[in-house]
């Protein structure tokens, strides 16, 4: 129920009316059988805490500039590919923008977050787990929606 969601409520939800979400998911394939539920992000600004979420935006700017440049980032390498070289290619992209190193820990962490939320997905092979874009990410424009969805809370 909307009366139970906390101040930035993340989790995965099936879209309904009259809530504002983000949905990653490709409409031209809507008749297909095997279709996946559609993820929906909501974030709301809780009441009694005004400005709550301009204090984590900010507070959380540098990893979310990361996680920007990493969603910028999908565009770039050849799918699928393997972990280790798709980190190391990250970080090639992330210190093309940095006044110094960029930092591994941030470049993990948005490998692991756009693992969690299905951006990306590990496909098993007999020389070993390859790294690829999930079917909707396949998509610019849903690559577009994602890379919107991050840069929004770096302009508070």
């Amino acid at each position: 129920p909307e009366s139970e969601c906390r101040g930035c409520d993340v989790a995965p939800r099936p879209s309904s009316r009259g809530h504002s979400c983000w949905d990653f998911t490709d409409d031209s394939d809507s008749d297909s059988e095997d279709r996946v539920p559609k993820r929906c992000y909501k974030l709301s600004e809780p009441q009694g805490f005004p400005g709550f979420l301009l204090f984590l935006c900010r507070l959380l700017s540098p990893v979310l500039r990361s996680y920007g440049r990493a969603a910028e980032f999908l565009e770039r390498p050849p799918w699928p590919q393997p972990e280790a070289d798709y980190v190391e290619a990250l970080l090639e992209f992330l210190d093309e923008d940095e006044d110094g190193y960029p930092d591994r820990s941030l470049a993990l962490s948005s490998l692991q977050s756009f693992k969690d939320m299905g951006v990306l997905e590990e496909l098993q092979t007999p020389t070993g787990p390859l790294l690829q874009l999930s079917q909707p990410f396949q998509s610019a424009s849903n690559r577009e929606k994602l890379r919107a969805f991050i840069h929004q809370f770096t302009q508070l």
